[in-house]
């Protein structure tokens, strides 16, 4: 990907070495970057929210602070979960094969009180093209 890499170096000459900042106090992991349908899309988790959030951009090197994050899947209890909400939730890595009207997403879980093993689960989110 040597466009990928120019257009990132461009951005980077052009707003300094933090194109790709969030907001200070997000404490932010497994993020995942992946081109849809012509559009990016970046997923992550957000441990302080608890929660896995995402957003779609024209290009990777848009301004992130300026575009618009959505919450695909929340974080609960146990014995709280549905379809939206997920306990001791962790992940949200796309999965090939996902479109903007159909992400598809790896979420892993396990209840460490429990000692239950570690496990990976499937999620659909619809209507990230709109």
């Amino acid at each position: 990907m040597p466009e990928l890499t120019a257009q990132v170096a461009r951005a980077v000459a052009a707003r300094g070495p933090y194109p790709l900042a969030m907001r200070v106090r997000d404490e932010l992991g497994e993020l995942c970057l992946r081109l849809l349908d012509g559009r990016w899309i970046l997923t992550w988790f957000n441990q302080g929210d608890y929660r896995i959030e995402g957003l779609v951009t024209d290009r990777p090197t848009a301004n992130l602070r300026t575009a618009r994050r959505r919450t695909l899947l929340w974080g609960t209890s146990w014995g709280n979960e549905d379809d939206t909400h997920v306990a001791q939730l962790y992940g949200g890595y796309v999965i090939p094969g996902s479109t903007l009207n159909g992400l598809h997403l790896s979420v892993s879980q396990w209840n460490t009180q429990a000692g239950w093993p570690y496990r990976v689960m499937q999620f659909r989110v619809r209507g990230l093209a709109l």
